[in-house]
């Protein structure tokens, strides 16, 4: 197992202003992306996970691109703290070329504000960056603002070929010493009427890696199969695999991210 040939580099930008939805409530986390091969102004596939920039807190944005890019939907947490029980919502519609305007939904506790959002989509250019996102909100008690997000995991994939592998895209932001992490993938039982306390029970550990990425820069990380999870597939023809990045190195980054699932083929 190893890292694949060192990917373009990612200069990492973006700056974000901390926002409250209600007295002393900040909305925090979003997504993930796959550049399109044009200039800024044109929509590209921003699916994946997003980190607040420069001053991460352990937030995650979890964004997802309809097929058409016409629909995203993002969902989000609050930072580990005061905050962490803090959920948002948002759904919106391809409006103008780079932007999605749209409705959102937050609760913590018994605080619920609703609103709308607008995400732009800026900085398109696959050749020397990933894009950045500016997102301003108003809220129906009131408040609004805005902030910004950066590109940090991109949605894991099957590699086909000979050697079965799942890759991933990691970006260590600047002004980071360096980011490292595992890359790890669960082999999940066949079962479809399966509980999920059985298939977390029943997972098995079809590979692991550790990996190091310096500050500012972007890497594709590779893993393959372990003998464990060859052998699964050769038994069973498809083996869905459960993919996860625990992070042990980088302030203010998110800890355990789940990239969700990939499903490898027997050949």
């Amino acid at each position: 197992m190893g890292i694949s040939a060192h990917s373009r580099r990612a200069r990492a930008r973006t700056g974000m202003r901390r926002f409250g939805v209600v007295a002393g409530l900040a909305l925090l986390t979003l997504a993930f992306l796959v550049p399109s091969s044009s200039a800024s102004g044109v929509t590209a596939d921003v699916s994946g996970v997003w980190i607040p920039y420069p001053s991460p807190d352990g937030s995650q944005y979890a964004l997802f691109a309809s097929a058409d890019l016409k629909t995203l939907t993002v969902n989000w947490m609050g930072a580990p703290g005061p905050h962490g029980g803090l959920v948002g919502s948002f759904q919106g519609t391809l409006t103008a070329g780079n932007t999605y305007t749209g409705a959102m939904h937050v609760t913590e506790g018994a605080t619920v504000v609703d609103g709308t959002m607008t995400w732009v989509i800026n900085s398109l250019d696959e050749h020397s960056s990933f894009p950045e996102i500016d997102v301003t909100y108003s809220g129906s008690n009131g408040t609004g603002g805005d902030f910004k997000l950066q590109a940090f995991l991109l949605p894991a994939r099957v590699v086909p070929g000979t050697r079965p592998a799942v890759q991933t895209q990691f970006s260590c932001p600047a002004g980071q010493t360096g980011c490292s992490a595992t890359l790890e993938g669960f082999g999940e039982p066949n079962a479809s009427n399966a509980s999920v306390a059985t298939v977390a029970a029943h997972r098995t550990l079809v590979g692991a890696l550790h990996f190091v990425v310096r500050g500012g820069n972007s890497e594709k990380i590779r893993l393959y199969l372990n003998a464990a999870g060859r052998r699964l597939l050769a038994k069973r023809g498809t083996l869905k695999v459960k993919v996860m990045i625990v992070v042990s190195k980088g302030a203010g980054l998110p800890r355990t991210i789940s990239e969700g699932s990939v499903v490898f083929h027997r050949t």
